[in-house]
């Protein structure tokens, strides 16, 4: 049997309701809520295109297991101010946002006013606050982040955050430049930095292994629009194009040392590396795999070479 909202096959003892069977608790709250509307395709109506300003984002959701996170985030998340679409996906466990950039940016000021303890009243297009004060205020006051990988995004990152989130390398070089228009010294720069880089003992090997879960997460970023407007960027048509024109950079551990130590070089201000620990799909103990080859095959070269 499947589940009434999602349709993915039901647990061996399905949570039941007004005579449904449902595969979690998620998709149950969900049809309470929405009965069989939720059912029906909505239909397609022209679409307000967003102004001229809107930005996108991809987060990580942690949590999220099946099409019942969908609905609610898409449903519920644009009725947060500032917020005009959301598109998740609970497969890859994770949700495209279209933004006003404006609500970053009095957010980030109210934030900033309530970690420092003061009384604030503030009214912004996106905000209105009223004599809050938050207590205790933080022992050591939390960094705010930025990413992008459009220019406008990085500047607003080198303008106004603690630091800039970059995807694949993306915009290191704009950031410092964006640095250097608004005043800050480039060697107070903080990048976290993201690869997407798959290190493994056999590249060869592990790249007809993750390969499928490489193509579908690349497809769905398309499909939100990351690498330009869905309806015009043609999609990986398998798993070896995807690879080969460099979704994923395939290195064993000498390669990934070579690249991790002039990627640190020539970009002194990152503070942190990061790498998919799994892609979508993929068993944790696949994941599990790798992290232990960078940890002993990997790490120690890199902190000896630096």
């Amino acid at each position: 049997m499947h589940c009434k909202l999602c349709g993915l096959p039901n647990p061996k003892s399905p949570l039941r309701d007004a005579g449904h069977e449902f595969c979690c608790h998620g998709c149950r709250e969900v049809f309470r809520c929405f009965g069989e509307t939720v059912l029906v395709t909505e239909a397609v109506v022209a679409a307000t295109p967003p102004p001229a300003e809107a930005r996108e984002a991809f987060l990580w959701v942690d949590g999220m297991h099946c099409a019942s996170c969908e609905y609610l985030i898409g449903k519920l998340a644009p009725r947060t101010p500032g917020i005009l679409a959301a598109t998740s996906s609970y497969a890859s466990g994770t949700v495209k946002i279209t933004y006003d950039p404006s609500l970053i940016e009095e957010a980030i000021e109210i934030i900033r006013r309530a970690w420092a303890g003061e009384r604030i009243n503030f009214s912004g297009k996106r905000f209105t606050v009223g004599d809050l004060r938050v207590m205790p205020i933080p022992e050591h006051t939390p960094k705010l982040y930025l990413g992008g990988m459009a220019e406008p995004a990085i500047d607003r990152a080198a303008r106004i955050a603690d630091g800039f989130l970059s995807t694949g390398s993306i915009g290191h070089d704009v950031y410092v430049a964006c640095l250097k228009k608004h005043g800050r010294a480039p060697e107070d720069g903080v990048v976290i930095a993201g690869s997407w880089a798959i290190v493994s003992d056999d590249p060869e090997r592990e790249a007809r292994a993750v390969g499928p879960h490489a193509l579908y997460q690349g497809n769905q970023y398309i499909e939100w629009g990351a690498f330009g407007p869905p309806d015009t960027t043609p999609r990986f048509p398998d798993a070896e194009t995807a690879l080969a024109q460099g979704l994923y950079q395939l290195w064993d551990a000498d390669q990934a040392v070579t690249e991790i130590t002039k990627l640190l070089r020539e970009c002194p201000q990152i503070r942190d590396l990061h790498f998919w620990a799994r892609l979508p799909g993929e068993t944790v103990q696949a994941g599990h795999r790798r992290v232990e080859y960078m940890a002993k095959h990997v790490l120690p070269k890199v902190r000896a070479a630096l």
